[in-house]
């Protein structure tokens, strides 16, 4: 749906020029729509990501962790940590990597879309 709408955000006279230059539907995607949605990918990436490290409530519910921990996530590991074992430390240093991982990753993510996105012409 983000991109649905970062689609229909795109002017529809930046489309109608490229077309007029000759830009067929792969070169119109390719160097006119992907480059426009650049702030829809970054906030899309970063969500999930951040999404994905903060899964624990459904795995918690459904199977908490499962036979011989198939389902275990970074979430649910730390809680077992912390709370089943009895290691609050081990759990403490476990989130702080996590979260050393995600801002790695969120600001390797925000230096790759940096690129300000303008539909000013």
């Amino acid at each position: 749906m983000f991109f649905v709408a970062g689609i229909r955000a795109i002017p529809g006279e930046i489309l109608d020029a490229g077309a007029l230059d000759g830009a067929t539907g792969w070169r119109r995607t390719r160097w006119l729509i992907l480059p426009l949605l650049r702030p829809t990918m970054f906030f899309v990436l970063v969500t999930g990501v951040l999404t994905v490290f903060q899964t624990f409530d459904a795995v918690y519910a459904l199977t908490k962790g499962g036979p011989d921990h198939h389902t275990d996530v970074v979430a649910m590991r730390l809680y077992s940590e912390a709370f089943e074992a009895a290691h609050p430390g081990r759990a403490a240093v476990m989130a702080v990597v996590v979260f050393a991982v995600m801002f790695v990753i969120t600001v390797g993510q925000h230096r790759y879309f940096r690129d300000r996105t303008s539909y000013e012409y």
